[in-house]
């Protein structure tokens, strides 16, 4: 899901405040509103990654043993 899609996602929650789950009866917006948090905070968290691979820095990998696996070290 990407930023493209949010306008979508952001209606479908709004949309959703119409109706309430059968058990604890809450609207579904409040369900659904934690995927608006989540892709807001992958989108953050992915343009944070791209702006450190961009600047040569932060690139979230800390040294060149980091690529490989540790179980299969010697």
């Amino acid at each position: 899901m990407g930023a493209d899609q949010l306008p979508a996602l952001w209606d479908f929650v709004t949309f959703m405040k119409i109706q309430e789950t059968s058990y604890l009866d809450i609207p579904f917006s409040w369900v659904y509103s934690v995927a608006v948090i989540f892709s807001i905070a992958t989108i953050l968290r992915y343009l944070w990654i791209f702006w450190g691979a961009a600047r040569g820095t932060n690139t979230g990998l800390g040294a060149d043993d980091d690529l490989v696996r540790k179980d299969f070290k010697e």
